[in-house]
């Protein structure tokens, strides 16, 4: 690392979650960097109440800037753009306000940036679910997600969610937006990010070191919470593609997902005598799979709907 110091902006868009919005601050101070790196928080409220202005203040005498911003056009696309407007480091990191970070996360994931020299590296996101789930949710590994070998390129089957992430400042500038608006309010607008910077040759490299905690809320675990979640991600899956390659040739693709939305209501039905978490993800495959059948229709799920 050269003797000038290395500028990242922590970016972190955030609706009315004050208590979890702390802890993440908390864990944001704590990290551990090296004498080469220096960071500041930008915090982007997408609430025009202003809710997590009293958590930024509380922070007020950090030896750490800490920029703070109201979005009051709903949606996280909207609050997202707005963070990297603001953004004026060589790197921009990404951790959603329901999480926390390891307090080595930011040193990990600088080291990984440099050792592979990538555009963007991502790291995992630990489930922590409430105490008293019910073990089906447990067992099935329903908040899990997928982890890779340090150094590992991820393709666009493997790339998960922005929410710990570190990005080239140039690359999210070489992405009109860079979070599409038409994404703000049902999700899917960091999969459309990673699938246009993929496009422009960028290296995606997985850092499993650069471990964050994400905040599970007990009314989440739920079989209606998940199958709402499969339905979205089924149809932010099938306008992302129809996105990329027209919506006429996204409709031969559709008639495939009818095929296979008839086999997983077969296995589903199948797997009605077996364990509970057995039939959720059976389940959880047909509601997969509907949702990309209905986003042919224009009717989204608007999960990011703020009430």
């Amino acid at each position: 690392m050269s003797s000038e110091k290395v500028r990242i902006d922590i970016c972190v868009a955030t609706y009315r979650r004050p208590a979890l919005l702390s802890v993440l601050v908390a864990s944001l101070l704590r990290q551990k960097v090296d004498d080469g790196l220096r960071f500041r928080i930008v915090i982007v409220d997408n609430d025009a109440a202003q809710t997590a202005r009293t958590v930024v203040e509380s922070f007020i005498s950090s030896p750490v800037p800490i920029i703070y911003a109201v979005e009051p056009v709903q949606g996280i696309s909207f609050a997202r753009n707005r963070c990297v407007s603001l953004c004026e480091g060589k790197y921009a990191a990404f951790i959603d306000d329901d999480e926390y970070a390891d307090d080595n996360w930011l040193q990990c994931m600088m080291n990984t940036m440099e050792r592979f020299n990538a555009d963007i590296v991502l790291g995992p996101v630990i489930p922590l679910l409430p105490p008293d789930v019910s073990p089906w949710i447990t067992v099935g590994k329903f908040f899990e997600r997928c982890r890779y070998t340090t150094g590992a390129s991820l393709t666009d089957s493997t790339i998960g969610n922005i929410g710990n992430t570190l990005i080239r400042h140039e690359v999210l500038t070489s992405v009109p937006g860079p979070f599409d608006p038409e994404f703000a309010l049902t999700g899917g607008e960091d999969s459309v990010f990673f699938a246009a910077a993929r496009q422009k040759g960028v290296s995606i490299i997985w850092c499993d070191t650069a471990t964050v905690y994400e905040t599970i809320p007990t009314e989440r675990t739920n079989l209606l919470w998940l199958a709402c979640r499969a339905f979205r991600c089924g149809q932010g899956h099938a306008r992302l593609w129809m996105k990329q390659h027209g919506y006429f040739y996204g409709l031969f693709w559709l008639l495939y997902r009818v095929v296979h939305l008839f086999a997983t209501i077969a296995a589903a039905l199948v797997a009605l005598p077996m364990r509970t978490d057995i039939r959720a993800k059976f389940f959880l495959k047909v509601c997969r799979n509907l949702g990309r059948l209905f986003a042919v229709t224009g009717l989204n799920y608007r999960e990011y709907v703020r009430k």
